[in-house]
Formats: structure tokens, C-alpha cells, sequence
């Protein structure tokens, strides 16, 4: 498929396409566009796709067309498309995409659960609507979404580029790895009244995570946010599986005051840092009461400055620790 560079012959049958499910794409070098707007008609019962290895891909959906009244250009006129069976989409290797979904493709994505997207060039996952979006604060809702995972994008900097409420009630899991330029949480302290910079404007609001799910995924930026009073170090009972990562300066130090708030932590993961010691207590302090340990897994990963692990009294504790794995 190196010299593929277009997946759709421009004259299809009628329902052609109709009842295709799942569309997976790889390693095609010189695909450009996945679905031309002549094809998002035939596709409206799409429910997974997953593109690998496309180097040359620009766009995913493109559904603006030209809008022709009389023989003459009048403007852009939108298809009227929802993809609204589509539920799981995975991207990895597509180094030319900018931009994964077109503002109205977005808002209308009413069942997606997974969205994965690895080492791509994407800069905003939604592209703004310089014509028809007109609101001061744009508002995404995707009702169905239980995963949201974004690794290794270098050049990712917003969710969508422009004001905007983001609601995902049923969002469970939550994994953004090496993506320096994008602000997962938001600060409580932010105000949108401000001047505050588009490029940088924050994902998701920490309570609303931390209160619907049971794995946590954090870098030191997001604990060092927290540890400052972000969730006012009250305890938190609702994390069993917690993952710490990113930790890169050697003057970093193991959080184990701000791991010692998840009551009901059952699984910890240490991973890609510089630390040199890996401190856990035998017992949680909050306040003037104390809850036994609960830990039962413990990995340790790429972690090349480890010395020490549980040097603090932990007698009590090791029996309950059924498994511990390094690397």
C-alpha cells in the first residue's frame, strides 16, 4: 500500500459502503484524506476505525465542500454527517495530522467510548469552526466517552483551540503520556474571565476525575498542582489503582505524603522517573486517625536512579503486598 493514495473510486453505487462496521488503515505512505466528503454518506454505521503508520495523512473527515448557486462559489457549505454509530477511533504514526475531528463531527459524536491517539503531529484534537461556530464558549459533550488516551504528542496544545466546555460524565480512564505542551487539569483557581491563553487552556477539571474513576494516571506536573491545594489534601477513597510517572529531575522526591491520601490504594505504579528512593508507609495518616495499608501490587519501571525501596518502617505491610515487579 506504500503508493495508495486514495481509498474511495469518486463515483460510488448507491449505498455502497452502508453497512461497514469496522475500517482499519496502515502503513499507507501516501494517503492524504481517509473519508473525502463524497464517501460520508456511505458511512454512516461506522462504528470502530483505527489508522497505523500513515506518514502523509492530513485529514480524517473532510466535510467542507463548496457551495455552488448558479455556477457561482457562494462559500463553504457543511455535509450534514454525524458518524453517530461511530464508538471506538485509534490513531498512531500519522506524523502530517493536525487535527482529528472537525468541529461539527465533534459535537455530534454521541456514542464514542475510546479515544486513542499515539505519536501523531496533532496540535488540537478539534478543530476550531471559523464560520459557523459563533458562541464565545463552545461546548463538546460526549455522553458515552469511558477512555481518553493521548501518548506521545509532541506538538498537542489544546483539546479544542478557542473557549470551550468539555463534558464527558462517564470518563474513566484517563492516560497522557509525554504530551509536555498540553494542561490536563485545571487549576481551581483559573478563571476564564481572565486573560488567559487559548493555547494552554486546561482538559479536564481534577475533582470531576478523581470522583468517577478508580485509575489514576499522573506526572509530576499534575501532582505538583494537586500537592498545592488542588483537591484541599482531603483524602481520597474512590483511586484503587494509581500510576506515577514522568518524575524527570534529579532533585525530584517519591510523593509519599500526597500517596499516603488514597485511603483504598490497591495498585501503585512508579514509572520513567529520576527517583532514587521509593518511600511508602506502613500506615496512612489523615489528621489524628490512621488507615492500614492496603497496597497489594507495587511496579517499579524505568526508574535507572533507584536505590532504595521502602525504607521507612514497613514490617506490617509486606505481608499484605502480594506482588511487586521491577524493571
Amino acid at each position: 500500500m506504500e503508493h495508495l493514495k486514495s481509498l474511495w473510486h469518486n463515483q460510488l453505487a448507491p449505498n455502497s459502503f452502508c453497512k461497514l462496521k469496522q475500517l482499519k488503515i496502515q502503513s499507507c505512505n501516501k494517503l492524504s484524506i481517509v473519508f473525502p466528503s463524497y464517501v460520508l454518506d456511505k458511512l454512516q454505521n461506522l462504528e470502530k476505525l483505527t489508522v497505523t503508520n500513515c506518514p502523509a495523512l492530513e485529514v480524517l473527515f473532510e466535510t467542507q465542500s463548496l457551495q455552488v448557486e448558479g455556477g457561482r462559489q457562494t462559500g463553504l457549505k457543511y455535509e450534514n454527517f454525524t458518524f453517530q454509530n461511530l464508538c471506538q477511533l485509534e490513531l498512531t504514526g500519522c506524523k502530517s495530522l493536525k487535527y482529528v475531528f472537525p468541529f461539527y463531527v465533534a459535537k455530534e459524536l454521541q456514542h464514542l467510548q475510546v479515544l486513542c491517539i499515539i505519536e501523531c503531529g496533532v496540535e488540537s484534537i478539534v478543530a476550531r469552526d471559523e464560520i459557523n461556530d459563533t458562541s464565545p464558549n463552545s461546548i463538546l459533550i460526549f455522553p458515552e466517552l469511558k477512555s481518553l488516551s493521548f501518548r506521545q504528542l509532541t506538538q498537542l496544545q489544546n483539546f479544542y483551540h478557542g473557549l470551550h466546555t468539555l463534558d464527558c460524565p462517564v470518563l474513566r480512564d484517563v492516560d497522557v503520556f509525554h504530551c509536555d505542551k498540553f494542561v490536563l487539569f485545571e487549576p481551581m483557581t483559573l478563571n476564564y474571565q481572565d486573560n488567559v491563553t487559548v493555547d494552554i487552556l486546561p482538559l479536564l477539571s481534577i475533582e470531576k476525575v478523581v470522583s468517577n474513576t478508580s485509575k489514576l494516571i499522573l506526572n509530576c506536573k499534575d501532582v505538583t498542582m494537586l500537592c498545592n491545594g488542588q483537591l484541599n489534601n482531603e483524602p481520597i477513597y474512590t483511586v484503587k489503582d494509581l500510576s506515577l510517572r514522568c518524575f524527570h529531575d534529579v532533585s525530584d522526591k517519591f510523593p509519599s505524603g500526597f500517596v499516603q491520601r488514597f485511603i483504598n490504594l490497591e495498585n501503585l505504579e512508579v514509572s520513567c522517573s529520576s527517583f532514587t528512593e521509593v518511600l511508602l508507609s506502613e500506615s496512612f495518616g489523615i489528621g489524628h486517625s490512621e488507615t492500614t495499608m492496603k497496597l497489594r501490587r507495587l511496579k517499579l519501571d524505568g526508574l535507572p536512579n533507584l536505590k532504595f525501596i521502602c525504607r521507612e518502617k514497613f514490617e506490617n505491610s509486606k505481608d499484605s503486598l502480594s506482588s511487586k515487579s521491577t524493571w
